[in-house]
């Protein structure tokens, strides 16, 4: 069932443009942020300035959270969602860089017409575990992966 988890996660990832990324400020504060991203399996890849909070809470905390949903207006008996917890780091070897970057614009590619920030940098996050719920499997299925 794991390998079967892990195909639907990285599909319901490729298949969405945001998250809803959770992080800790150094004072213990909760934050959600919501990001457009780009995926590689259950691995998560997204751009945002050094100077944002977000940024600030990983290089204190790097422990994230986030959800991925649907909300298209589907009934919740067919609604499917992400919980993922891991861990999140900076990016700057330049292939992974340049392959984070195609991954995204692929999935957004309105984000190259944006102008260039030189205080940009790529986060990923490594998930560790995660639980996606299939109400269409029955309302509240859950399957666990720990990675």
């Amino acid at each position: 069932m794991s390998d079967k988890t892990v195909e639907k996660a990285s599909k319901l990832l490729s298949d969405h443009r945001y998250l809803n990324l959770g992080t800790v400020s150094p004072s213990g504060q909760p934050m959600v942020h919501t990001m457009a991203y780009g995926s590689e399996g259950t691995t998560v890849y997204f751009f945002t300035s050094k100077d944002t909070r977000k940024v600030k809470n990983i290089l204190a905390n790097p422990k994230v959270g986030y959800t991925v949903d649907h909300d298209r207006g589907e009934s919740m008996g067919k609604m499917v969602f992400l919980q993922v917890q891991g861990i999140a780091k900076i990016v700057e070897m330049k292939p992974e860089v340049e392959k984070a970057q195609k991954l995204i614009l692929t999935k957004i590619p309105e984000m190259a017409k944006m102008p260039p920030n030189p205080k940009m940098i790529l986060l990923k996050v490594d998930p560790k575990e995660f639980i996606l719920t299939d109400n269409s499997l029955g309302f509240g299925h859950q399957d666990k992966v720990e990675l």
